[in-house]
């Protein structure tokens, strides 16, 4: 006697926006912008004690760094993909970009060789090193593009200070600035995960418009009538560069990814086949 399999049930999976892993994920990503605002925002309250400055600072890269660290031991989501911009922001980033504002200072006051060199460097130190910490985020995230795009456009939001920097040249100021680029990173950052990745793209043109609308506010709210402030458009050149390789992060993703892919195949060809020797009788 024949029995009929019985049916099978398909179970209807929950919408992914209601997954409860999702909000966590999205909590995971928004962290690190806030443990870097609440640490710069303790360090603007103690700015006359330089020794507790320090050490909130420095504390707050060993978090990062530690987790940062967290994925190269287990397995993390994409989400995750915001603790190393948050630590390149605070231990790389923010250096450069304070000594850039004096250096820069200087140069619009008198813009002589010696100054403009300097302003030179530091321009091209913080090109390189924005390059750099966007460059591991697009080819470690080639599965979801439009997320990396969102997690590196917080270093175009420091840059865009640059020129207001140059013109308020305080530690206070540089804070405000900071903080400023962190709060707008870290609220982008938790709505963008929770987007379809087709969507997260829209995210980064809205955050950067933000951010833009709130340092011109700033730049022309301080009077700069100086000698060299034509100095100031190769502030917005930078921030514009890395602003744009933020909205153009989907096919630079692929495009890393495929290029070290390639790299990699190249520089490792398959073994040749050992075939068997037989004897000749």
């Amino acid at each position: 006697m024949r029995t009929r399999d019985a049916p099978s049930v398909i179970v209807p999976r929950p919408p992914e926006a209601l997954n409860p892993l999702r909000w966590l994920w999205a909590v995971d990503a928004v962290v690190p912008f806030l443990i870097l605002t609440v640490a710069l925002t303790l360090a603007r309250e103690d700015q006359g004690s330089p020794a507790r400055v320090g050490t909130v600072l420095i504390g707050c890269v060993a978090l990062l760094a530690f987790g940062t660290a967290i994925a190269f031991f287990r397995d993390m989501s994409g989400a995750h993909a915001t603790w190393p911009v948050a630590l390149a922001l605070n231990a790389i980033l923010l250096p450069l970009v304070a000594l850039h504002m004096q250096v820069e200072r200087s140069a619009v006051n008198a813009p002589v060789p010696v100054h403009l060199l300097t302003v030179a460097f530091t321009l091209t130190a913080l090109f390189v090193a924005a390059c750099t910490a966007i460059g591991i985020v697009l080819t470690t995230a080639a599965l979801t593009p439009q997320w990396a795009g969102v997690t590196v456009a917080p270093i175009a939001l420091l840059f865009g200070w640059l020129p207001v920097l140059a013109l308020r040249t305080t530690p206070d100021e540089l804070l405000i600035a900071s903080v400023t680029s962190t709060v707008i990173a870290g609220i982008s950052a938790g709505i963008a995960w929770l987007l379809p990745e087709r969507r997260r793209w829209f995210v980064i043109p809205i955050m950067l418009a933000v951010g833009a609308v709130i340092a011109w506010r700033a730049f022309t709210t301080t009077p700069h009538h100086l000698p060299g402030r034509w100095l100031f458009l190769a502030d917005a050149g930078l921030a514009l560069v890395t602003g744009a390789i933020a909205l153009a992060s989907p096919p630079l993703s692929r495009w890393l990814r495929s290029h070290s892919t390639a790299r990699i195949v190249v520089s490792s060809p398959p073994a040749p086949l050992h075939r068997p020797q037989t004897e000749d009788r």
